[in-house]
């Protein structure tokens, strides 16, 4: 993930910078700013998205965990009383 953000900002940089539109380097600071912000708040809400399925996932193993403990749990007990 951070090699691909990586990528970006600096993919973004030398588009910038390669814009014949922009004449002045202020213009070509300027739009390089406002490209750094917007890729930052997407950088920011992707990590955001793969933390909240983080956390799903895990509470899903959390709760497959303690069903399988408590299935072993039966079983043994099932198993000792015979």
């Amino acid at each position: 993930m951070n090699t691909n953000q990586a990528k970006v900002s600096v993919e973004m940089a030398k588009e910038v910078m390669s814009d014949k539109t922009l004449k002045t380097k202020g213009e070509k600071d300027r739009r390089l700013r406002e490209k750094k912000q917007q890729n930052t708040k997407k950088f920011v809400e992707e990590r955001k998205t793969i933390e909240i399925k983080q956390v799903r996932e895990k509470e899903k193993l959390k709760a497959t965990h303690k069903k399988q403990v408590e299935e072993l749990d039966k079983d043994i007990n099932t198993v000792s009383l015979r």
